[in-house]
């Protein structure tokens, strides 16, 4: 539930430099947001046969002000056609912490057909309902116990660790998963960021209105909100002399040696760090049986990597886990192509999907496994007619009936960042009113 009020006030003429006419934006805001979910007493008590999960309840609200302004410095001058300049500040007073952010970016186009942009922001993110006051729950994660016999045979440390628990040398995990109880945590901080981003857009009045963006982009989050990897936890810990790391404290075993509990709840990481380049391309040509489009939007990941508070570092560039693992994928290269042709009463789109090929993160320790994605295609195809106010979509996604790369998992074997279903059809009937 959330209830919000906001005023806001505006103009495009605060005052005149000579250069032209200074854009101004405030505004504030009150927001009060909560949440529950209230459980079956069966699955609360842990008699279900399904996962384990208490209940959420919980609530905070917040003030917020803000202020942006839009600012010409030159115009109309040689290789300066526009110089401007671009400023925002922005206070948040939550119940339990407050922020200041700020931005600052610039745009310069000397000729017509270019413009060159930069932008140095910070930025905040306080946690949700959900990450704050979210009721503990068992999850099943693919994850290997380092205490196998196996891996206990091939490091000395791991094997006097699995022994100081009770673990015997021949130790065989029962299972591919490992039972997680993960959920939120009230003492959660914001996230905060510093993002930087430099990028050049190319616009040509020539044959099909061609416009090209290129884009460089940098983020570092501090405090992110998420769960480290599992298998970085419970490595670490059983990988450190005398299971002396701050990981050790999540997990306990039974008289067995079985994990039977692994604690992953909400947690300020200490940092994540991403870079890479979005291309934009897009043009469009007036035939004679309609407007034909063309766009495409690639992004290349430069890097990807999320570290914890205690210093063990997940580097997710170019790798990809599976269904019941961390996370889908981070390919290295993503794109979308889509070919249009559209008049008044109809649209037909071609889309060409591309995923790069991945080096697969085997959290679930498979002896032998398949440790490379190949390079994936999807085309899809849409056709929309239109009577006035009615109109009937058909879509085919996946019409090449591509089959997702085998990613080892407990059953389904792949993960979601790929298509699991194969070709698939719909048909959308819209009425406006």
């Amino acid at each position: 539930e959330m209830w919000h009020v906001a005023a806001t006030l505006t103009t495009a003429e605060l005052f005149s430099l000579p250069a032209g006419d200074v854009g101004f934006a405030t505004g504030v805001e009150w927001r009060d947001e909560s949440g529950s979910v209230t459980p079956s007493g069966i699955v609360a008590n842990g008699d279900s046969g399904g996962n384990f999960a208490q209940a959420t309840d919980g609530g905070y609200n917040l003030w917020e002000i803000y202020a942006e302004f839009e600012v010409p410095l030159i115009t109309d001058a040689p290789l300066a056609e526009e110089v401007s300049m671009q400023a925002a500040l922005r206070y948040s007073d939550y119940d339990d912490y407050d922020e200041t952010t700020w931005k600052l970016g610039a745009r310069w186009i000397p000729v017509s057909w270019l413009q060159l942009r930069a932008q140095a922001s910070t930025g905040f993110r306080a946690p949700n309902v959900l990450e704050l006051f979210g009721g503990n729950a068992d999850s099943f994660t693919g994850v290997t116990d380092p205490c196998n016999a196996a891996n206990q045979a091939a490091n000395p440390v791991v094997r006097d660790n699995c022994a100081s628990q009770g673990v015997p040398e021949d130790f065989v995990q029962p299972a591919a998963q490992l039972k997680i109880t993960q959920g939120g945590n009230p003492e959660l901080e914001p996230e905060t960021s510093e993002n930087f981003s430099v990028g050049a857009v190319f616009a040509f009045e020539t044959w099909g209105n061609p416009r090209v963006a290129i884009d460089y982009y940098d983020v570092e989050v501090e405090d992110a909100i998420g769960t480290p990897l599992e298998s970085d936890v419970i490595n670490t810990c059983y990988e450190t002399p005398g299971l002396a790391a701050p990981e050790c404290d999540r997990i306990s075993r039974s008289a067995a040696g079985d994990v039977v509990r692994f604690d992953l709840l909400n947690e300020n990481l200490a940092t994540i760090e991403t870079s890479g380049v979005d291309v934009n391309a897009t043009a469009a040509w007036d035939t004679g049986i309609g407007v034909f489009t063309a766009n495409w939007l690639v992004n290349w990941l430069n890097d990807y990597t999320q570290t914890t508070d205690t210093g063990v570092e997940d580097d997710r560039t170019g790798t990809v886990a599976c269904d019941v693992c961390s996370y889908g994928g981070y390919p290295e290269i993503k794109s979308t192509f889509d070919l249009s042709l559209s008049q008044d009463s109809w649209s037909t789109t071609l889309s060409w999907r591309y995923l790069d090929e991945m080096d697969v993160q085997d959290e679930i320790g498979f002896d032998e496994f398949t440790d490379t994605t190949d390079a994936v295609n999807y085309f899809d195809f849409l056709f929309t007619y239109g009577w006035d106010n009615i109109s009937l979509t058909f879509v085919v996604e996946n019409f090449t009936d591509e089959d997702p790369p085998y990613v080892p998992a407990i059953s389904t074997n792949t993960s979601p960042i790929f298509d699991p279903l194969g070709r698939f059809y719909s048909l959308r009937f819209k009425w406006s009113i």
